[in-house]
């Protein structure tokens, strides 16, 4: 119910903005970096993920975690500002040994954003501050609130090439249940236009993880792909690997982002 509450606030908020001439959609989607666009003024954007899985074989357990239905609601008050809500329609995460099997599944919190983005020639920069709010279950979430800042930056590097950037830096909570801890992550990629509507990219993430209980960094490289079937819609699919044992194995996922 809380996740169609905030789809209807959203939607309330944007006013019928028909007739507009505007730029193709950009969307966060796909990638971990996000895009330092927002969405204009009057308009709604649904990003929706159709699944996430992720696997991870380490000493005789395989986890593997799948997003069904990853949600990011945008919706455009002016030239430079959005806000937006994204949630996990469905999560499970579930280990498997040779002795034991454990799975836990819910839906995922919910996090709000304000982004706030300018361009400057071929240079774009956002600030993305955002809050998570606890509503996921006990088996699905920690039950804690948290947040943190991103700030997406791109680079039009011409002949159809843009190189895009996102820092993030986040307060935790401590695996011990009492007091925040930093988190830091990095994704950096590179996108080359194929034809009008196809987009290919590649990217490198780094997170590092300062939770007194054990720091943890993980790193991973992807590969993503982007179709424009019109100016409102976007399809993409994408796959990472890790590149050390922190991270998982793998990661395959699939999405379109709609805007309205």
């Amino acid at each position: 119910m809380i996740r169609l509450s905030v789809l209807a606030v959203l939607l309330g908020l944007a006013a019928p903005a028909w007739g507009q001439d505007l730029e193709p959609i950009c969307a966060d989607r796909p990638g971990k970096s996000n895009a330092p666009c927002t969405v204009a003024p009057g308009h709604v954007q649904i990003e929706f993920g159709f699944d996430d899985l992720s696997i991870q074989h380490r000493s005789g357990i395989t986890t593997s975690i799948n997003d069904v239905g990853g949600m990011l609601a945008k919706v455009g008050l002016t030239d430079h500002l959005d806000v937006e809500a994204g949630v996990n329609l469905f999560q499970s995460e579930r280990e498997h040994g040779t002795s034991m099997t454990r799975t836990q599944t819910g839906i995922g919190d919910l996090f709000l954003h304000v982004k706030y983005g300018m361009e400057s020639g071929r240079f774009g920069l956002a600030f993305d501050p955002y809050v998570k709010l606890p509503v996921a279950n006990d088996t699905a979430g920690n039950g804690k609130l948290e947040g943190g800042l991103a700030m997406p930056m791109e680079v039009d590097l011409g002949s159809g090439w843009l190189l895009g950037d996102t820092l993030q830096a986040d307060a935790l909570a401590n695996a011990s249940g009492s007091g925040m801890h930093a988190n830091m992550s990095d994704a950096l990629g590179v996108g080359k236009s194929i034809t009008d509507s196809l987009t290919v990219g590649a990217e490198l993430w780094t997170d590092e993880n300062f939770d007194p209980a054990g720091t943890s960094i993980q790193y991973s490289a992807g590969l993503e792909l982007a179709d424009l079937l019109n100016n409102d819609t976007q399809i993409d699919c994408g796959f990472t690997f890790g590149l050390d044992r922190q991270t998982p194995d793998f990661e395959i996922y699939a999405g379109i982002s709609e805007r309205f």
